[in-house]
C-alpha cells in the first residue's frame, strides 16, 4: 500500500513534459502575436507608400502651375499620366488598386488639393483597416499643388 502511494506521488510531481504542454499552450498566441505584427508592418508601409506617392506626384506636377479652373484636365494628366508613372516606382503598391485621383481647390487661392485613394481590400491587413478607418478600406493620400 505505500509503495503505491509513493508510486502516485512521484507521478503526480513529476515534472517530465510540462515544457512541452507550457509549449503547445504559448505557441498559439506566439505565432498569432507574430503575425498580427507582420500585418501591421505591411500596412505601415501601403499606407507611407501611398501618402509619399501622394507627395512625389504633387511635386512632379509643379510643371503644371496652373488654376485647375482654368486647365481642368491636369487632374486627368495626373491619373492618366503621372500617377501610373509613378506608381511603378513603389514596391508595395499595386498600380491596379489605386482607385481614384481627385483634385479640388484648396483653401489656398491658385492652389490644389491632390488626393489619391488606394484599395486595401483583399490585403491580409484589411481587417485591421477597416477597424482603423471606420470600415472602410481606403488609403487616402494627400498633398497640395501650389498654384503660382
Amino acid at each position: 500500500m505505500l509503495d503505491d502511494r509513493n508510486r502516485a506521488k512521484k507521478i503526480i510531481s513529476s515534472e517530465e513534459g510540462s515544457s512541452t504542454v507550457e509549449f503547445a499552450i504559448l505557441f498559439p498566441a506566439f505565432i498569432t502575436l507574430i503575425t498580427g505584427c507582420c500585418w501591421l508592418a505591411l500596412y505601415a508601409v501601403v499606407a507611407g507608400n501611398v501618402q509619399q506617392m501622394t507627395y512625389e506626384v504633387a511635386r512632379q506636377t509643379l510643371q503644371f502651375r496652373v488654376d485647375p479652373s482654368v486647365s481642368p484636365d491636369l487632374c486627368q494628366h495626373i491619373g492618366d499620366v503621372v500617377v501610373p508613372a509613378m506608381a511603378e516606382s513603389f514596391s508595395a503598391i499595386d498600380p491596379a488598386r489605386i482607385s481614384a485621383v481627385r483634385c479640388a481647390p484648396a483653401s489656398q487661392p491658385g492652389w490644389t488639393e491632390l488626393t489619391l485613394v488606394y484599395n486595401g481590400a483583399g490585403h491580409g491587413f484589411s481587417p485591421l483597416l477597416r477597424a482603423m478607418n471606420n470600415g472602410s478600406e481606403e488609403i487616402v493620400g494627400r498633398a497640395l499643388i501650389m498654384g503660382g
